[in-house]
């Protein structure tokens, strides 16, 4: 599991490449409509919801993650070349 980011930084960066498809995936708190600037990179699609998942129970008492919430992720991950 990555650890939430330090004070003062707000992306986490997590994956194993062995899984990905070359690229870096990123999605935001923003992106799905919720005020905080927390932005996750990972190098699979299921490493990043993971982890964004895990952010958003511990940081916004999300119990459970809706379909729809799930179904928002999904569509607002962007893929980066990875360098």
């Amino acid at each position: 599991m990555v650890p939430d980011p330090p004070a003062g930084n707000s992306t986490v960066r997590g994956g194993d490449r062995s899984h990905g498809d070359g690229n870096t995936k990123t999605v935001s708190c923003k992106d799905v409509g919720v005020d905080c600037s927390f932005t996750v990179k990972a190098d699979s699609e299921s490493e990043l919801k993971k982890t964004l998942e895990n952010h958003a129970r511990e940081k916004h008492n999300m119990k459970e993650i809706s379909a729809d919430m799930k179904k928002k992720i999904k569509s607002h991950i962007k893929e980066v070349a990875s360098r």
